[in-house]
């Protein structure tokens, strides 16, 4: 009996927090957490539970309104992880949706899945080119764990759908684009590929913490190369033995 009297009394004092919890508001929570510094989050409305802020921003970038449905398993062991929608209003017209959490070990997320178009991406890469970009950019994200300034490890793919590049010279018709990227003590590397009858190329580049980098590239043209651009290839190196034109540079962003 005094066995069931014990069970009885931890289960009602397991609801009892759960219940408590979920009725704490988000605002409350939030100014006992201490955030990695690139994150500011405004607007706090809800509980714990669920909830939404008007304005989430990283590295001064808005994420635009952000909505989450918490994880009171994961609460009860001291973490706050999340399944969260953003994009409402971002800078970039962002949109996207997966698990962030923070615990002990600092932040991290999940099956992370962000879309944007690629013109609105282009214009925060400052690329010294006056040409344009074409297609939809969709950045997942398998596991990530934050440790300044990038992380300390992390996996997940770039892919750029209906690709296109606008220059002054001519038009070209990438394809497909994708690219994995890795990342390991905040040594953050990418490599990818694309194809298409005007042209194929491979790329892939490394940034260090101390934001140090190097790359490097080659494409090749294909049966549709675009005859405008044609004449622009007598400028550059001579191609290898299999028609590919090969770059490599590395220096300090």
């Amino acid at each position: 009996m005094t066995k069931k009297i014990w069970l009885l009394t931890g289960g009602f004092v397991l609801v009892s927090v759960i219940s408590i919890v979920a009725h704490v508001p988000a605002a409350f929570v939030l100014r006992q957490v201490t955030l990695p510094a690139p994150l500011q989050i405004e607007g706090i409305s809800g509980t714990v539970w669920q909830g939404k802020a008007q304005s989430v921003s990283w590295q001064r970038q808005s994420l635009g309104e952000v909505r989450w449905s918490l994880s009171g398993w994961k609460l009860l062991m001291a973490r706050l992880e999340a399944t969260v929608r953003f994009g409402r209003g971002s800078d970039l017209g962002i949109n996207g949706k997966g698990v962030l959490g923070y615990g002990f070990g600092g932040a991290y997320a999940r099956d992370l899945v962000t879309s944007v178009a690629a013109e609105n991406a282009l214009r925060y890469a400052q690329v010294p080119l006056p040409i344009g970009v074409s297609g939809q950019l969709v950045l997942t994200i398998d596991d990530w764990r934050y440790q300044a300034p990038y992380c300390a490890r992390g996996e997940g793919e770039l892919a750029w759908g209906q690709a296109g590049a606008q220059t002054p010279l001519g038009d070209l018709d990438l394809g497909p684009v994708v690219a994995t990227i890795r990342c390991e003590n905040s040594s953050l590397s990418v490599a990818g590929q694309q194809s298409s009858a005007q042209v194929s190329s491979e790329f892939s580049a490394e940034l260090q913490a101390n934001q140090s980098y190097t790359s490097q590239a080659w494409f090749k043209p294909g049966a549709e190369f675009p005859g405008s651009l044609q004449s622009q290839l007598r400028n550059l190196p001579k191609p290898d033995a299999q028609g590919r034109y090969q770059f490599s540079q590395g220096g300090r962003l």
